[in-house]
């Protein structure tokens, strides 16, 4: 039933990081705004579950005090308190067995038997040419990043690296924090992530969740779940948005949803090279274990990295308790994310079919995951990260230039207009927002 039309100064369709942060920085500045969300609850792939005392991040998992756009957003948000500095200590798999490094001690990664002396010696050659210059750069801005944008990121990580590091250090990152691998990225990838360690930035997380972030934006913005938005069309100076039982009327739309369901909502855009984006895939498997249960080969570390070269299931283990210990009141939490082949195999298996395979590749390496769980949680993202492949750069840079021309009324945000991490989107979402500032007018009175 049609439930006639709601008129507003922008429309937001998707309640993620993006849409949130263009709803959040449009009503900070007057202007009505409305934001549709198709699922039941806001934030996306940047939310948190809490059942039984436990805190389990459904999808982003981690802050860096790099982050030029996102810290700031979480002191405007009051939220900067709750940020606490993860363990130091990463492991990696190497043979099938789990070595502990400490990034901020490189010498570690021979100690540990990751590296071999003579290729840590070409990395850490290659990072002093290199680093210095990168990590002055915007991380978080993947249009700034075009001069990197037309080699491989595998050919760019080798040539600055060596082929050892590539292997076992830059393709764990890669395949742990995004499901893909650094060959099918530009260099633009690799070099951030060279700059973000540069920077000396440290990992943190959230005592509540990251989840907290897009609660405390939701909470700031007239919100419509369960609310898919089926047509948008520029109408009459402005644009109109039809949804199941109501059309919205405003100055202008902001598409905040991921790459794949942008373009099935804008069919014949003229820019469906940047909607196509490749996407990956993961399964993130929470499993919950009861008081008194430890792994040796965790101890202290807050995460496991596992490289291409090493993949059947599981891509990456987050060690909850080494993230942050308010996550976990008993016992252990390990969110579990799986390598996106293994995504796809297991695209239609039940739950409890790929808890199953989970818990047989992850005994592998931690032989004592068998014992003492006490629950699990499957999530499934299909369109998880999305990669950053040759060109990507130039088409989003091409993307922002057609837009301060020809100033449209539907206005793309998201990780595909970026990169694939937090501090990107936040700023994809603030860009955005201005873009939508030049066509409505502030509230007055």
């Amino acid at each position: 039933m049609n439930r006639g039309t709601l008129t507003t100064g922008v429309v937001v369709i998707g309640a993620g990081l993006a849409g949130l942060t263009a709803a959040y920085e449009l009503r900070a500045r007057g202007v009505d705004v409305l934001v549709l969300e198709s699922a039941d609850r806001p934030g996306g792939r940047m939310s948190s579950d809490r059942a039984h005392g436990f805190v389990v991040d459904r999808g982003a998992q981690f802050v860096s005090t790099g982050y030029e756009r996102l810290m700031p957003l979480l002191r405007r948000l009051g939220l900067a308190d709750e940020l606490v500095p993860t363990s130091t200590r990463a492991g990696f798999v190497r043979d099938g067995e789990i070595v502990t490094v400490s990034p901020a001690n490189p010498a570690t990664f021979v100690t540990a038997g990751l590296l071999p002396a003579g290729a840590a010696l070409r990395a850490g050659a290659g990072f002093a040419r290199t680093g210095p210059r990168l990590r002055r750069r915007a991380l978080h801005d993947l249009a700034q990043w075009q001069d990197l944008d037309t080699r491989s990121g595998d050919g760019w990580s080798r040539a600055v690296f060596g082929d050892v590091f590539t292997d076992r250090v830059m393709d764990a990152m890669v395949s742990g924090f995004y499901f893909q691998n650094v060959a099918g990225n530009s260099a633009a990838l690799p070099a951030i992530l060279t700059g973000f360690t540069a920077r000396r930035a440290a990992t943190m997380a959230l005592r509540r969740g990251l989840g907290a972030v897009t609660e405390a934006l939701a909470e700031r913005a007239p919100l419509f779940l369960e609310t898919p938005a089926l047509e948008v069309r520029e109408a009459g100076g402005g644009v109109e948005v039809a949804t199941p039982d109501r059309t919205i009327a405003a100055g202008a739309a902001v598409v905040a949803t991921p790459g794949p369901a942008a373009a099935r909502l804008l069919p014949g855009s003229p820019d469906s090279d940047l909607l196509s984006t490749p996407y990956s895939s993961t399964i993130l498997v929470a499993l919950r274990y009861g008081p008194g249960w430890r792994s040796r080969r965790l101890d202290g570390v807050y995460g496991v990295l596992v490289p291409v070269t090493e993949l059947r299931t599981v891509a990456a283990v987050g060690v909850e308790s080494g993230k942050a210990r308010a996550l976990v009141p008993e016992g252990e939490l390990l969110n579990v994310m799986l390598s996106e082949s293994a995504a796809s195999r297991l695209r239609d298996a039940g739950d409890d079919t790929v808890i199953e395979h989970t818990l047989d590749e992850l005994a592998a390496l931690v032989p004592e995951a068998r014992s003492q769980v006490t629950g699990a949680t499957v999530h499934r993202w299909s369109a998880a990260l999305p990669w950053t492949p040759v060109g990507q750069a130039a088409r989003v840079a091409a993307y922002r230039e057609s837009v301060a021309a020809a100033a449209p009324r539907v206005i793309l945000a998201g990780d595909y207009l970026g990169l694939p991490f937090t501090d990107s989107v936040v700023h994809t979402g603030q860009w955005a927002a201005a873009q939508a500032l030049r066509l409505v007018s502030p509230r007055t009175g």
